[in-house]
């Protein structure tokens, strides 16, 4: 299970970028939810990066809890190479696969796309689960049409009583994303609406009044709404679709 006091802690300590981009109090409220009817004993975040949310999720969880990642890059592979940022990213994966040596509950795959059923069920086979509890997706930047598939593969892996949480519902604050218009993420929004996400308009609840390369809407799902009405009904009016 996750112990709740001890993540916020390490959110707050670390300044991680949900908790700028306004998505931190929906996330606990969400943890706090489930746990309510079920411990939480597998998350997945997609996209991996320095890692240090994996490591977060990890060191403020119970020892049956299983922590997955999986991310499309991976700097040991060829088709990598020509990747933008690419330094960046193998220097973030060099920390990443450091600090996850000694923490043996967190299992990733590299070079994978997080939104393919073979790379789930190979995440999934290395967790050692079936279903899972919590999946929280930070992998995607756009485009739209890149991203709006995204979503609809996982919704067979989420446990009864968990949810999917996305940081990037249309993409992730982009200079493209960022000239579209309001009315292009509505639109974009609508559309994820008729798969059952809900999109909430996070702004209100950002750290500081600075725009950074980050979007501030947050989509939510569950196969068992009805756990999470009370979650619903406290952020309604923040609801974009």
């Amino acid at each position: 299970m996750v112990d709740v006091d001890s993540f916020v802690k390490m959110a707050l300590f670390d300044k991680a970028r949900a908790y700028k981009r306004g998505f931190f109090p929906f996330i606990v409220d969400a943890i706090r939810a489930q746990q309510q009817h079920n411990d939480i004993t597998s998350i997945v975040e997609i996209g991996i990066g320095s890692g240090r949310n994996h490591v977060s999720w990890h060191d403020s969880s119970s020892e049956d809890t299983a922590v997955g990642g999986i991310d499309i890059f991976d700097y040991r592979l060829p088709k990598c190479a020509n990747m933008s940022n690419f330094d960046k990213w193998k220097r973030n994966q060099i920390y990443a696969l450091q600090d996850f040596e000694n923490r043996p509950r967190i299992h990733t795959c590299y070079g994978m796309s997080g939104y393919e059923d073979s790379s789930i069920i190979a995440l999934l086979e290395k967790m050692n689960r079936t279903k899972i509890d919590f999946v929280r997706d930070d992998g995607l930047t756009g485009p739209w049409e890149a991203v709006r598939g995204s979503f609809p593969p996982w919704k067979k892996y989420i446990s009864e009583h968990g949810f999917f949480i996305s940081e990037t519902p249309d993409g992730n604050g982009t200079p493209t994303w960022w000239a579209e218009s309001t009315e292009t993420h509505l639109e974009h929004f609508a559309e994820l609406k008729t798969h059952g996400l809900i999109v909430f308009d996070m702004s209100s609840f950002r750290d500081n009044d600075d725009p950074d390369f980050s979007s501030s809407y947050l989509g939510f799902w569950a196969p068992n709404m009805s756990l999470y009405t009370d979650l619903i009904g406290k952020y309604r009016q923040y609801i974009a679709n």
